[in-house]
């Protein structure tokens, strides 16, 4: 539709696309949820708050699990050191001796809990984005398309006094057609081909982008 000049034709041109990332904008996610101090890449908002806090849970954990990865592998060293030159005499080398020896003993059950938490983890960030998806973002697709699709209608009538060419004409446009890419991308996935923290972040990728385009066409 792009040949018909109507008030749609500069939010059609302008309409995010969401079949697949860039690299960089991938990357920006993955340091979003994992560094700080700013760890969310998305505004915060009432809608989006559940599925935000169980990937902020997420990250966490994967900080945790690294810090005591490394902690345990710089006891480990530091042990096989002291066992080798400490003075056996010096209460104090002894003492560093014994609160290595259990720091060395702790760690990997630490670790082991700390690893089954994030494999728990998953299941609630998957559990989140089906219900945003259910309660939030595929509904407001529907209405949007709805509304898009009246708008279009009104534009269009004019030049297609036939209904069924003019239903054609809307179903073809732009505008609905970035709506219908929206939609196949925002559906229940029970299985996520590119994992559950990727489908999280592609599902706010689609939130983000239905409310740019809602306000395009306000």
């Amino acid at each position: 539709m792009r040949g018909w000049r109507t008030g749609f034709t500069l939010v059609e041109e302008s309409l995010p696309r969401l079949e697949k990332p860039t690299p960089d904008r991938t990357q920006n996610h993955q340091c979003s949820f994992t560094q700080s101090p700013n760890q969310n890449l998305y505004m915060k908002s009432q809608e989006t708050q559940n599925l935000e806090s169980a990937l902020s849970k997420h990250a966490s954990l994967q900080a945790e699990i690294a810090d005591i990865q490394r902690l345990s592998a710089e006891s480990a060293t530091r042990l096989a050191a002291l066992e080798n030159t400490c003075d056996l005499g010096d209460a104090g080398a002894l003492g560093e001796v014994g609160r290595t020896q259990i720091l060395v003993a702790l760690l990997p059950r630490r670790l082991a809990a700390k690893e089954q938490q994030l494999a728990e983890a998953d299941p609630e960030i998957l559990k989140a984005t089906h219900s945003f998806l259910e309660t939030t973002l595929i509904p407001k697709i529907k209405s949007l398309r709805q509304k898009t699709e009246g708008k279009i209608k009104g534009e269009l009538k004019g030049y297609f006094p036939n209904p069924e060419t003019l239903n054609t004409a809307i179903l073809s446009s732009a505008l609905i057609s970035g709506l219908d890419r929206l939609a196949f991308g925002a559906s229940i996935q029970a299985q996520p081909f590119d994992g559950v923290l990727k489908y999280a972040r592609r599902t706010l990728d689609a939130w983000e982008q239905v409310k740019t385009f809602e306000s395009k066409i306000s």
